[in-house]
């Protein structure tokens, strides 16, 4: 089954994690595209049109109303649902997709573990947080420290924005189900506080983020 992951939570909060296993024709036929849709997918390479369509796929199966005509971006590139008064938001790594839906402000990220992060930790890792990612399950922590800046990044939403100079997360303790802790984004007179959650799926780790 190609569904990995499904939470419902106290934040009237839906995440979908979803592996893409079908060919694209099935997303194409589930989401009955106008021929407008169509010729925007003829110009995306098939990597980009399987993203683009299973994250649109994964809305519907959460949002029965939702029509492709309906999903927009602001101008900060920022995606959402005219009509929709929640919020949204999307991601996706090689063949898995992830969604989250919300009354409240969200973001989210999966990725696929690899040994090259270590490589670029120091770009998005302070010193003060690269403390407890040093045991043996760094590269687990540095994907969770990835993970939840780019879950607040698209949360926050305006870009320009510093993973280290601009977001922190706090220290927390892994589980092996769901790991929960908190991070702030701080910057110039903003400050928005979110509760963090992440889960490890075998070789992907996915952190969705909530503001508080």
């Amino acid at each position: 089954m190609p569904l990995k992951l499904k939470i419902s939570d106290e934040y009237n909060t839906t995440v979908l994690v979803w592996q893409l296993i079908e060919d694209i024709s099935h997303y194409e036929l589930a989401l009955k595209l106008s021929s407008e849709d169509q010729s925007l997918l003829n110009t995306f390479s098939p990597k980009r049109k399987l993203e683009w369509l299973s994250t649109r796929y994964l809305l519907k199966l959460v949002l029965k109303d939702f029509g492709l005509e309906n999903y927009k971006k602001d101008k900060y590139g920022k995606p959402f649902i005219e009509g929709f008064g929640g919020y949204i938001s999307i991601s996706h790594s090689h063949d898995h997709a992830a969604i989250i839906v919300s009354d409240k402000i969200v973001g989210i990220d999966i990725q696929k573990l690899h040994e090259n992060i270590e490589r670029i930790s120091h770009k998005f890792i302070s010193e003060r947080e690269m403390i407890y990612t040093q045991n043996d399950k760094k590269l687990l922590h540095m994907h969770i420290n990835w993970g939840a800046k780019e879950a607040m990044y698209k949360g926050y939403g305006k870009k320009e924005l510093g993973f280290i100079r601009h977001m922190s997360i706090e220290p927390y303790i892994y589980h092996a189900g769901t790991t929960s802790f908190r991070g702030t984004v701080n910057k110039n007179e903003i400050i928005e506080n979110y509760n963090l959650f992440t889960k490890n799926l075998n070789d992907y780790v996915l952190v969705y983020a909530i503001q508080i």
